[in-house]
């Protein structure tokens, strides 16, 4: 199979919280299938690899997944530093590629100058499959991807972290559809995300749309996300908002939810969110599969 150089796909997205205990026990009270936790590890001097003082847990999903995360030790060097300092939830979005190295030369070509591809690697000690998850990765600059954490990664060893049959969720959650950014003036940041996606965005009922081949990312403002989500208000500007998932049923997700005692908005509609307050700082969303929110 011919390797590709790079993809406008979502690989997974980071949710980034102040403590990773907090976070586990809300997704799982929302019926998502939280994987055990493993650490992360950056490359050792002496070579291999040493803690790099964080922490994760997984939520696997269809199409890629999600990361619960938090340091382990508060450093103002660490690289989740400053998100956590905005705010706490939804922070990370994860591109996928086959060849860092190629990625990040094609968006050299682009106009955007980023760092060499650096080595690191996760502790993974699911049932059924252990060991060290290597992956390849580089941040995409503040000045075109400052939103929140944008990046490219390429597994070295995807199979380890990403298990079938940690997907399976009592909510019915089957793939991330989309994420939503808020942001104070949304043409001028489409524009920068063009450089990055090679597509230009499309006009929505509400906002604006990058169809990725993995995915996709909806861009709106503050007024429009009081239209979406009615009550909230962003902790921060700009704000990644929150992500949405496809369910194969959302009467059954409302009964997923209401079991646990978690308040969904939205019912009678064509889809279901849950407030940040109860998801880790994020907005989740559910939407019937192969039905656009």
């Amino acid at each position: 199979m011919k390797r590709r150089a790079s993809s406008t796909g979502i690989d997974h997205i980071g949710i980034v919280g102040r403590k990773l205990d907090g976070l586990e026990r809300a997704f799982r009270h929302l019926g998502f299938n939280v994987a055990p936790r493993c650490a992360l590890l950056k490359p050792a001097a002496g070579g291999g690899f040493e803690p790099m003082d964080q922490v994760n847990h997984h939520v696997i999903l269809g199409n890629g997944y999600i990361e619960l995360t938090a340091m382990t030790k508060t450093s103002a060097r660490h690289h989740l530093a400053p998100l956590i300092a905005r705010y706490a939830g939804l922070h990370i979005v994860a591109l996928t590629t086959d060849l860092a190295e190629a990625s990040a030369a094609e968006l050299h070509r682009n106009g955007i100058e980023v760092p060499a591809p650096a080595g690191a690697a996760r502790d993974v000690r699911y049932p059924g499959a252990s060991g060290t998850a290597q992956f390849r990765w580089f941040k995409l600059p503040d000045e075109v991807a400052g939103e929140g954490l944008f990046c490219y990664v390429e597994h070295l060893t995807r199979e380890l972290v990403v298990r079938p049959e940690l997907a399976t969720h009592a909510n019915g959650a089957r793939d991330l559809t989309h994420i939503t950014m808020c942001v104070a003036r949304p043409r001028a940041v489409i524009k920068r995300y063009m450089q990055i996606f090679g597509v230009p965005a499309r006009q929505g009922k509400v906002g604006y749309w990058f169809d990725l081949a993995i995915g996709k990312l909806r861009v709106v403002d503050r007024a429009q996300l009081k239209t979406l989500y009615p009550g909230v208000e962003p902790p921060y500007m700009p704000w990644l908002a929150g992500f949405t998932v496809s369910v194969p049923s959302l009467a059954e997700t409302a009964a997923c939810l209401k079991e646990q005692g978690v308040r969904a908005h939205g019912k009678g509609r064509k889809r279901l969110w849950v407030h940040p307050d109860d998801a880790g700082g994020a907005i989740v969303s559910f939407v019937r599969s192969a039905t656009a929110a």
